[in-house]
């Protein structure tokens, strides 16, 4: 197994040990890696409905009008929202790949002091 395929096959970890850690951050490296496997779109609707559950608690009770506004074929990431030059929106995260991304911002963790971070989930909407 490389660092972006995940084993379907095994049985899933108990959360909070190594092992689901690890399926975690294999999870979100496979999201934000350029690709257009069934693996790449699973990996990405995790990371987005994980963001949603937990960010955006509104959304994730009826998630579906918000899913089908996403690419599932461009890479997700999760970002901190005050790094995002919203002059030139292009400039900093998914380098090369030539279109403008959408941002989902947190409702549930706005920031309380101005070096708290924005949490966003970083997205191209179909076109």
């Amino acid at each position: 197994m490389n660092e972006h395929t995940l084993n379907a096959d095994a049985p899933p970890p108990q959360p909070g040990t190594v092992e689901w850690a690890q399926q975690r951050q294999r999870t979100y490296e496979l999201a934000m890696a350029k690709g257009n496997s069934a693996e790449h779109t699973a990996a990405r609707r995790t990371v987005i409905m994980d963001f949603i559950s937990v960010h955006n608690p509104k959304t994730a009770e009826n998630p579906q009008p918000f899913l089908v506004t996403v690419d599932f074929a461009s890479p997700v990431r999760v970002v901190n929202g005050r790094d995002i030059d919203m002059d030139h929106p292009k400039a900093t995260g998914f380098l090369g790949m030539g279109k403008k991304p959408a941002y989902l911002r947190s409702e549930k963790m706005p920031p309380k002091k101005p070096e708290d971070p924005l949490y966003a989930l970083e997205y191209f909407a179909k076109t």
